[in-house]
């Protein structure tokens, strides 16, 4: 009966999410995160977004961005930003395309209503779950998660959709 109890509580606490913020990101993962962060113009860096809620706890974090300067110090307009969360059985992507311009012709599955915001259901596959959304300014976000064969089953697309809400709150 004990070792039944030990392992719904273990259950339990592995259902649960993990939460964060960007500020927090930034203390914690200084060279991965802040430093980078701290490069980009003010008004990108006010637009950056990231889930308050994960689906797992990550064991490494990256931010990159692509701007119109291919030179090492990227200089130019910054067109797209990346978050990279993952650990053993999964990776997320925030993805955030700063330029109206781009163009996502890739066929939506089906359409969400995410606090009032029109979700588009992008993938919904086994090992890949990808949401997208238009931002206030115009600009593009896709939110997509990629599954190891190990852990395929474990995450679902609510789990994607809850980290999509965690961040429109």
């Amino acid at each position: 009966m004990k070792k039944l109890l030990i392992l719904l509580v273990v259950l339990l606490l592995s259902a649960c999410s993990y939460e964060m913020s960007l500020q927090e990101l930034k203390e914690n993962h200084p060279n991965a995160i802040k430093e980078k962060v701290e490069k980009l113009p003010k008004d990108v860096q006010q637009n950056l977004t990231i889930p308050n809620q994960l689906p797992f706890e990550p064991i490494y974090v990256n931010f990159s961005y692509d701007s119109t300067d291919a030179s090492d110090d990227k200089s130019g307009d910054v067109f797209r930003t990346e978050f990279l969360f993952a650990n053993n059985e999964a990776n997320l992507h925030v993805v955030h395309w700063h330029n109206g311009n781009q163009d996502h012709s890739e066929e939506t599955y089906k359409t969400i209503d995410i606090h009032g915001i029109e979700t588009k259901i992008k993938n919904d596959e086994k090992q890949v779950k990808q949401l997208e959304w238009e931002g206030d300014d115009g600009s593009t976000i896709t939110l997509g998660m990629i599954i190891s064969a190990e852990a395929e089953g474990k995450y679902s697309l609510n789990d994607l959709v809850d980290a999509a809400e965690s961040m429109h709150r």
